[in-house]
C-alpha cells in the first residue's frame, strides 16, 4: 500500500477490491465451506498475506489511512456470477484465483 500511494502522482486515485471470503454469503462461502468440509487439511496455500484482511473495514480503513492515503472511502459492492451448473463455480475459482486454485 505504501509504495503504491508513493507511486501515485499528486492529486491521483486509486482503486482495488477484495472479495469477501470466509463467513461471506454465496460463492465464497460455499466453496470454503466445502473445501472445510471436503478438503485434505494437510494442503496448505502459498505464502502470502491474509487474502481477507481487507475486506474487514476496521482493517483495511487503518491500512489505507497508515500508507499515505487520504480521502479514503469504501464501499461494498455486491456482484453476481451466473454459471450453467454448480459444478461450474468450482471451475471459476479454479481457474480464475491462484490461491482459490490451490485449495
Amino acid at each position: 500500500m505504501a509504495e503504491a500511494a508513493r507511486v501515485l502522482r499528486p492529486e491521483g486515485r486509486i482503486a482495488f477490491s477484495i472479495w469477501k471470503g470466509k463467513g461471506s454469503d454465496g460463492a465464497f462461502g460455499w466453496l470454503f465451506d466445502a473445501v472445510g468440509r471436503l478438503g485434505d487439511p494437510s494442503v496448505t496455500l502459498p505464502f502470502g498475506p491474509d487474502a481477507h484482511m481487507l475486506a474487514n473495514r476496521s482493517s483495511a480503513e487503518p491500512m489505507v489511512t497508515n500508507a499515505g492515503f487520504a480521502e479514503v472511502q469504501l464501499f461494498d459492492v455486491p456482484s453476481e456470477l451466473y454459471v450453467q451448473q454448480p459444478e461450474d463455480l468450482f471451475d471459476a475459482f479454479d481457474q480464475g484465483a491462484v490461491r482459490a486454485a490451490s485449495l
